[in-house]
C-alpha cells in the first residue's frame, strides 16, 4: 500500500509540475513583451552560411545572429516593460563548418566580406624589416609563416609587432611531429597567442595529415605572387583574398603601393586568423 501511495503522490506531483509549467508558459506567451519580442525577431535574425567545400579544398562559413528569446525576455521583465535596447543575441554555428574539417585546404577566406589578409612566407636568411616598416606605417596587419629554425632570429621583431600574426613555416616544405610541437610551442610562448595553421603552395598530403592529427588547418593559397605584384592584384582583387606574397625586391618595391590600392577599392586588411574565423 505504501508504494502505491508513493507512485500516485509522484505521479500527481509530476502532473502538478507539467501544469504549472504549462500555465507559465501561456501566460509568458500572451505577455506583451514577450510578443513585442517576438514581433522583433525578423530584425535581427541573419542565417548562418555553411563552409563550402571543392573536393580538397574548403572555404569557411559565417555564424549566424538570432534572439534569444528567454534571456531577452527575462532582461525585460527586470525592467518592467520592452526595451529594444535589451534585446539579447546569440550566435548560430553553421551546419558545415570549417572547424570540422582539418583534411582540407583552406584557399581563401568567406566571400561575404569585403576582407582580405596579407601572408609572407620568412625562409631561412630572409629579412623582413622593410616589410614590417611598410606595414607599420600603412596600419596593416598581415602573417607572417617563419621557419621554425630560425625564430631566435625574430624574437625582438614578433615583440614589437604584436600587430601582426606569427604561425611556423614547414622547413623546405616539410612538418615532422617533433619539430612541429617544438617550434610551435616556443612561438606560442613568445607570442602568448595559440598557432592555428600550416602553410604549403603545393598538394601534400603527408603534411596536410600530420596538420590535421595537430588540429592546425593547412593554408594553402589560390594566389602566390612573387613579383608583377600590383599588376597581378589588379587583375585578381576579390572578397576573402588570402594573398601570399614573397619576399623579395620587387615584392618590397611595390608593396606600399598595392596596400594603398586595396584601401582605395574598400577593402579591410585583417590577418589570417581573423579572415578565417567562421
Amino acid at each position: 500500500m505504501k508504494i502505491t501511495k508513493y507512485i500516485v503522490l509522484l505521479l500527481f506531483l509530476l502532473v502538478s509540475i507539467y501544469y504549472t509549467n504549462y500555465s507559465i508558459s501561456v501566460l509568458r506567451e500572451k505577455d506583451p513583451i514577450m510578443r513585442k519580442i517576438e514581433d522583433s525577431i525578423s530584425k535581427y535574425e541573419i542565417k548562418p552560411i555553411n563552409a563550402e567545400i571543392i573536393e580538397n579544398t574548403i572555404i569557411p562559413g559565417l555564424k549566424g545572429i538570432e534572439v534569444d528569446i528567454n534571456k531577452s525576455f527575462n532582461e525585460m521583465k527586470k525592467y518592467g516593460s520592452y526595451n529594444e535596447a535589451m534585446t539579447v543575441l546569440k550566435e548560430i554555428e553553421p551546419t558545415i563548418s570549417v572547424n570540422n574539417h582539418y583534411d582540407k585546404y583552406i584557399s581563401s577566406g568567406n566571400k561575404e566580406n569585403r576582407l582580405v589578409s596579407i601572408i609572407f612566407k620568412v625562409e631561412e636568411k630572409k629579412e623582413i624589416s622593410k616589410v614590417i616598416s611598410i606595414l607599420k606605417e600603412k596600419e596593416v596587419p598581415a602573417t607572417f609563416f617563419i621557419d621554425g629554425n630560425d625564430l631566435d632570429r625574430f624574437i625582438s621583431i614578433i615583440n614589437k609587432n604584436k600587430n601582426n600574426q606569427y604561425e611556423i613555416l614547414s622547413f623546405k616544405g616539410k612538418y615532422n611531429s617533433s619539430f612541429m610541437k617544438t617550434s610551435m610551442s616556443y612561438l606560442e610562448n613568445i607570442t602568448k597567442e595559440k598557432t592555428n595553421y600550416c602553410y604549403t603552395e603545393e598538394e601534400n598530403d603527408e603534411l596536410l595529415n600530420l596538420c590535421r592529427k595537430e588540429n592546425k588547418h593547412t593554408i594553402k593559397p589560390k594566389y602566390i605572387f612573387k613579383d608583377n605584384l600590383l599588376k597581378q592584384v589588379k587583375e585578381n582583387l576579390e572578397n576573402g583574398m588570402i594573398i601570399s606574397i614573397t619576399i623579395n625586391s620587387y615584392t618590397e618595391e611595390e608593396l606600399s603601393t598595392v596596400i594603398d590600392y586595396i584601401n582605395k577599392k574598400g577593402y579591410r586588411f585583417v590577418t589570417v586568423n581573423t579572415l578565417l574565423t567562421e
